[in-house]
């Protein structure tokens, strides 16, 4: 598993969170979400 996870490389799966401000902070915003890659989430799309 080693090989696939623990940092940001190609080749590695990940899934990424992106925040407007501290993420624990009760008014952050997520911007973005990353799965696999994929953006599956972005703030400013209503789908």
């Amino acid at each position: 598993m080693d090989d696939r996870v623990g940092s940001l490389k190609p080749g590695k799966d990940a899934d990424l969170a992106v925040f407007s401000d501290n993420p624990v902070s009760t008014l952050t915003k997520t911007l973005y979400t990353f799965i696999d890659g994929q953006i599956v989430y972005h703030e400013g799309d209503k789908s």
